[in-house]
């Protein structure tokens, strides 16, 4: 393991709430958890990493997704 290593997170956006139909399957996927920006920030400052950049889209599939690359704080 290396101090000076990047991280990085790619998971679901809560934008699916307000942009998806509520028959989409991303509600009954195994994604226990949905970030925005905000949140998934708070998860890396409080296990000691800072954003670098921060991305959002739409997947091949019509997912949203949120995707941070982090370094150590």
């Amino acid at each position: 393991v290396r101090d000076d290593g990047l991280l990085f997170v790619e998971v679901p956006d809560s934008v699916a709430f307000e942009r998806k139909p509520k028959d989409d399957e991303i509600f009954n996927s195994c994604h226990l958890w949905m970030f925005d920006e905000t949140s998934l920030t708070r998860v890396l400052n409080e296990t000691g990493y800072r954003p670098l950049e921060v991305r959002r889209g739409l997947s091949p599939r019509n997912h949203y997704y949120i995707s941070i690359l982090a370094a150590p704080s």
